[in-house]
C-alpha cells in the first residue's frame, strides 16, 4: 500500500511532462513555416469549388443578367484556365443574347414602320391598300433607272430625289428612334454589348494575353 502510492505519483507527474512536452510540441510546429509545395495545396479545393460555382450561377438560365455577369467577372479574376472554361459558355451566351435581341428589335421596327404607314394615310386620307400601292410606285420609280446607260449620278439623283425621300420617311427606321421608343429593348443592347466586351477580355485571358483591351 504504501509502495503503490509513490509509483501513482510518478506516473502522474510523468503523464502532466508528457502532456506539457505534447503542447509545446504543437506551439513549435505552428510557428514553422510549411514548404513551398504543401503551401500550394491547401487552399486549391475551395477556388475549385468556387469557379465551380460560379460557372453554374453563369449558366443557369434563371440568373439575372447583373448577376450573370458579375459571375463571370470573378471567374476571370480566378486566372487563364477558369477564363478556359468559361469561354465556350460566354460565347454561347451571347450568341443566345444578341439573336433574341435581334429579332425584339426587327418586331419592334416592324410595328414602328406600319405606325407610320397608318399615320401617312390618316394624314392624307386613304387607306392602307392605297397606301401600299403608291410605296409599289415609288419602288418602281427608283428600280427603272437600274441598269441603264448613260445616267450621271446628278441625273439619277433628279429623277429619284421625290421618290426616295417618300419611302425613306416611311419605311426607314432607324436604331436610335427604335430604342427610345422601346427602353426594355435598350437595355437588352446594353446587356449585349457587355457581353461582347467581357468576351473578348475572356478570349485574351484564356489565351495568355491578359494585359490592357487593344485601343
Amino acid at each position: 500500500m504504501h509502495r503503490a502510492a509513490p509509483q501513482e505519483a510518478r506516473r502522474r507527474k510523468q503523464s502532466t511532462g508528457l502532456r506539457r512536452a505534447a503542447r509545446a510540441l504543437i506551439v513549435w510546429l505552428g510557428a514553422i513555416p510549411l514548404p513551398p509545395g504543401a503551401a500550394g495545396k491547401a487552399p486549391t479545393t475551395r477556388p475549385r469549388a468556387d469557379l465551380n460555382d460560379l460557372l453554374a450561377r453563369f449558366s443557369a438560365s434563371g440568373t439575372p443578367p447583373a448577376e450573370r455577369l458579375g459571375a463571370a467577372e470573378r471567374i476571370l479574376e480566378l486566372g487563364q484556365d477558369a477564363a478556359k472554361r468559361l469561354l465556350p459558355l460566354l460565347q454561347s451566351r451571347e450568341r443566345f443574347v444578341q439573336a433574341a435581341y435581334q429579332r425584339q428589335f426587327q418586331l419592334r421596327a416592324t410595328h414602328l414602320r406600319a405606325a407610320k404607314t397608318a399615320e401617312l394615310a390618316a394624314r392624307q386620307n386613304k387607306t392602307r391598300a392605297q397606301i401600299n400601292r403608291d410605296i409599289r410606285g415609288w419602288r418602281k420609280t427608283v428600280l427603272s433607272l437600274h441598269g441603264k446607260e448613260g445616267l450621271t449620278e446628278q441625273v439619277i439623283h433628279r429623277q429619284t430625289a421625290e421618290a426616295m425621300a417618300k419611302l425613306n420617311d416611311l419605311l426607314y427606321v432607324d436604331r436610335r428612334t427604335v430604342l427610345a421608343r422601346t427602353p426594355e429593348l435598350a437595355r437588352q443592347r446594353a446587356h449585349v454589348l457587355k457581353l461582347v466586351t467581357l468576351g473578348r477580355r475572356c478570349e485574351r485571358i484564356a489565351s495568355g494575353r491578359a494585359g490592357p483591351p487593344p485601343a
